[in-house]
This record gives C-alpha cells, sequence and structure tokens, in this order.
C-alpha cells in the first residue's frame, strides 16, 4: 500500500479503523448466513469497535506500529466469533483466519496493483505517475472493499444456489464483476481529469458502454428473479393442492375407521337394542336404529362409490363429488385406477385434482341442468390414457399457447394446467386439450412403467 504524505499518522489510525470496520460487517454477514449464531448477544458490535480503536490508537500513538494490525483484527474477530456463534473453534478459526490472509495477501495486493495502474498515464510518451497523490490509497481501499464485497456475495449465491439445488444466474454473477471494473474505469477517469493530462473522452465512452451492458444484465436479471418467484409460487400452490387433498384422505380415513369400530362392536349395538324392546321402550329402539343405519349408509357410501384401486384417488374423487353435488354438476365418473400405482402419489394428486378443479370452475359458469363432468381412464399397451370433459360456456382465454383462468387471482393464471402438463412430461407422457362452444375436453397419455 502507498504512503499518503499527510504528515500525521493518525490518518492510518482512522484509515485501518475503517477497513476493519468493513471487513468486519462483511464477515459477520456472511458468519450470519453460514453458521448457526447463538441467541446471547454479550459481546456486541459496539464492543468491538471500541476494542479495536483503543489497540491501534495505541499500537500508533505510543508504540509506532502497524504490522500488527493484521493479527489484532483477526484476533478480535475470532474472540468476537467463538462467544456469538455455536460452530465449532476449529472451522470459525480456519474461516476468520482464511478471510483476513485472503483479504491481506491476496485481495488488498490486487487493488494495490490495480490502483498504481490506474494513476500512471501517459502522456506524449512520457509516463506520469501520480502514485504520490492522496487519490491513490483511497482508491485502493474502495477496490479491495469492492472485490471482498462482491467475492462474498458471488461466493454466498453459489454456496446458497447449491444447497437449493438452484441455478446459477450467470448474469448475477457478471452483473456483480462488471460493477466493479465500472467503477474501476471511474477512478482512472477522475485521475485522468485531476492530473489534467491523458485523453479523458475513451474512458467516458468505455464507462458508459459498460453502464449500458450492466443494463442489460440487470434486464436479464430482473427476468431470472421473476421466472424464479413464479416457479415458486406455483410450487407453493402445488403443495398447497397436495396438502389439502391428503387431509382430506386424513379426515376420511378417521371417518371410515369411526365406523369400522361401529361394525366390530355390532353385536353390543344388537344387545343394547333387545334391551330396549324388551323393556318396551320401542321408539328409542327405533331412534337407535335408524341413528345406526344413518351412520352405515354414510361408511357404505364412501367405500362403495369410489373404489378405484388407488388409494389417493378415492379421496380427491369423493371430495370433489361433494362439490359438484354441492353446485349441482352431474359427476360421471368410470375409471380404474389400480395400475396407476408408477405415478408419484403428488404428481397423481396434482394431475387429478388440477384437471378436476378447472372442470368444477368452468361448470359454474353453466346454466344448473346444463352442468357436467365426465371422468374415464382405460389402459392399452401398456399406455394409460385419462380423459376428463366438462360443460363450458366461458370464451377460452389464451396467451399463445397458454391458457388463462377466470379466477379473480390473476397472479395464477393457467399454473393448474401447467402443473399438470409438467407432472405429464415428467413420465414422457402427452396432455391434449380439445374444446368446442359447450365442452372442454383434457386427454392424457403416460407410458405405464414396466
Amino acid at each position: 500500500m502507498g504512503v499518503i504524505n499527510i504528515g500525521h499518522h493518525n490518518f492510518w489510525i482512522i484509515y485501518n479503523y475503517f477497513q476493519f470496520v468493513i471487513y468486519f460487517l462483511i464477515l459477520k454477514v456472511d458468519m450470519d448466513l453460514t453458521e448457526d449464531r447463538k441467541k446471547s448477544k454479550a459481546f456486541g458490535w459496539i464492543s468491538i469497535f471500541v476494542i479495536t480503536f483503543l489497540l491501534q490508537y495505541l499500537l500508533y500513538e505510543y508504540l509506532n506500529q502497524n504490522s500488527f494490525v493484521f493479527l489484532i483484527n483477526t484476533a478480535i474477530y475470532m474472540i468476537y466469533a467463538i462467544i456469538n456463534y455455536s460452530t465449532p473453534k476449529k472451522r470459525l478459526f480456519i474461516k476468520t483466519i482464511s478471510f483476513f490472509a485472503i483479504v491481506e495477501l491476496f485481495i488488498k495486493e490486487i487493488a494495490d496493483k490495480l490502483s498504481t495502474k490506474i494513476n500512471v498515464i501517459i502522456e506524449n510518451g512520457i509516463v506520469v505517475n501520480t502514485r504520490a497523490t492522496w487519490l491513490t490509497d483511497y482508491e485502493s481501499l474502495v477496490i479491495s472493499i469492492l472485490i471482498t464485497v462482491f467475492s462474498v456475495i458471488i461466493y454466498e449465491y453459489i454456496i446458497n444456489a447449491r444447497k437449493n439445488d438452484e441455478k446459477i444466474s450467470i448474469p448475477i454473477v457478471l452483473l456483480l464483476i462488471l460493477n466493479t471494473f465500472i467503477i474501476i474505469a471511474i477512478f482512472k477517469m477522475i485521475s485522468i481529469v485531476i492530473m489534467g493530462v491523458g485523453n479523458h473522452l475513451e474512458y467516458g465512452i468505455l464507462i458508459i458502454f459498460m453502464i449500458l451492458i450492466s443494463d442489460i444484465f440487470i434486464i436479464m436479471t430482473m427476468k431470472s428473479i421473476v421466472k424464479d418467484y413464479k416457479i415458486k409460487n406455483e410450487n407453493k400452490i402445488l403443495r398447497e393442492s397436495v396438502d389439502k387433498e391428503v387431509k382430506n384422505y386424513i379426515a376420511s380415513s378417521r371417518e371410515n375407521q369411526k365406523v369400522r369400530e361401529m361394525y366390530h362392536d355390532i353385536k353390543n349395538h344388537i344387545i343394547c337394542i333387545d334391551e330396549l324392546y324388551k323393556s318396551g321402550n320401542s321408539e328409542l329402539a327405533g331412534e337407535y336404529i335408524q341413528k345406526i343405519e344413518g351412520s352405515l349408509k354414510k361408511y357404505e357410501s364412501v367405500r362403495n362409490e369410489f373404489n378405484t384401486g388407488h388409494i389417493i384417488s378415492d379421496s380427491i374423487l369423493k371430495n370433489k363429488k361433494s362439490m359438484c353435488d354441492e353446485y349441482g354438476i352431474n359427476f360421471e365418473c368410470k375409471v380404474d385406477f389400480s395400475r396407476y400405482d408408477f405415478l408419484d402419489m403428488a404428481d397423481f394428486c396434482t394431475i387429478l385434482s388440477n384437471l378436476l378443479d378447472n372442470a368444477i370452475e368452468a361448470c359454474l359458469h353453466v346454466e344448473h341442468s346444463d352442468r357436467y363432468i365426465k371422468i374415464s381412464n382405460s389402459i392399452v399397451n401398456n399406455f394409460s390414457l385419462l380423459i376428463v370433459e366438462n360443460s363450458k360456456e366461458n370464451e377460452i382465454k389464451k396467451d399463445g399457447s397458454k391458457i388463462l383462468t377466470s379466477k379473480k387471482d390473476k397472479s395464477i393464471h393457467g399454473i393448474g394446467i401447467d402443473n399438470v402438463r409438467s407432472c405429464v412430461e415428467k413420465y414422457n407422457g402427452d396432455m391434449k386439450i380439445d374444446y368446442d362452444e359447450s365442452s372442454f375436453k383434457v386427454r392424457i397419455m403416460i407410458p405405464i412403467a414396466v
């Protein structure tokens, strides 16, 4: 690092202290993201900053030493990390030493050379070196901080992307790198203007060009963020749909279990009824019988109405049939899903639930007398064919090949159909949609895994 001729070493106290504060905050952000933080905050920021300032002041004021700053900064942060993080001490020690070593021996060296290059200008074949100016050391500090910040951001971004199985966005990484070069170019132009030598026009054009490229990366980054948000929103809706169906199945299972328990205790019920009749309480016995019959009929309707051979589809069909009854929709179901166990339960739930939800939604726009939903399936040559047909009156709105929803929430346009298509394509299947003025039909063909 170049020496700044200010005439008083108080500048160096402030200069190095400012460096420590910045690098401390950078490392702290990294630690907070990657390590387990303790609830206790006994050794806080203020304590760190006060102790560091006093130690650095003592070194310069009384010992006139600058070589120990690195060791002091590392030791102080190491103490802070041990007190505030539950991570093993060995890991904290390695991470802290590595961070400050990379900053001191690598990043600062690069920044120092860059600042030297920035302030060396060739004018008419003569080298004009502005290295002795106050600007050089400030530029070196800013560049080293920028490189450190961007390096940590890129590192954290890559680690989080891998941890969450997300695709690393190249535009985001390039944008961070490009912004560093833009700032370096600005420093170069400032140096030219201050010294009154060199051609600052070409650097101005270069900066404008890099800013334009940066804008392109920003647009690409925004598109990537919007796409990621949409995918996360779709996954959220999918999870909510699956969770809802699982809850319905659990509720149905509990209901069936209660009735099974009633069947198990049927002998006890018969004894009670017999005693009521013997004691002359025939009216009370009749009410007792009716109550039991109602429970048994409820069980029989659940058990016999849908016996598709697939545990989750019975629950889904029961739930959708109940909705159809409520809305006056004629529900025809001729399916056998006993060979559909090759599909993941969540995927099958997504396909069946979304198709029926879309069909019910379309029927709500139709006159009551004409509302219907038909679902059927068949298996031919190891291919499963699932057909869902429903009545409709509303106009089908499309955005390219994407079908738009008629729901009030326009943020979920076509997500149901997209989720179905995604699940079908996952199994190398095909989905075809046909519709006319009064009907809408979805055909899904999926090869059965042998």
